[in-house]
């Protein structure tokens, strides 16, 4: 299995990341307010084991990604992305998540937990290549 990506690929791959860590970022911007980011986090959590998986599934469909390596290949490259943007902007531009203080912290937590279930889907079609 090759996890070559064409040029095309990991431009949807790269953009695709940002796009998801930028709803992630709104969320937390818009969900602060709402609690979500306090005594309602374990329902969030909960909510995204479900919508994260589905997620990187459309990622790999609008990117082309075949099954196996290419899909972990793609997702990992959209996560760097993801990550980059959040460790930079989370440090420089807080405002963006509605500002330092209480609720950033776990918003930040959530963003990683994210990315950690948006592997789930990939690492199980490379494991079902074997």
């Amino acid at each position: 299995m090759d996890g070559k990506l064409t040029r095309a690929q990991c431009l949807k791959v790269v953009a695709s990341g940002m796009g998801l860590w930028f709803v992630g970022a709104m969320t937390i911007q818009y969900g602060r307010p709402l609690g979500l980011f306090g005594p309602h986090l374990a329902i969030l959590y909960l909510a995204s084991v479900p919508l994260i998986p589905v997620s990187i599934m459309l990622v790999k469909w609008l990117s082309g990604l075949a099954d196996g390596a290419q899909y972990v290949t793609g997702v990992a490259l959209g996560t760097a992305a993801a990550t980059a943007c959040d460790a930079l902007l989370i440090a420089f531009s807080p405002g963006l998540y509605g500002g330092g203080g209480e609720g950033l912290a776990q918003g930040a937590a959530w963003i990683l937990w994210a990315g950690a279930l948006g592997f789930i889907p990939p690492l199980l079609s490379l494991v079902r290549s074997r």
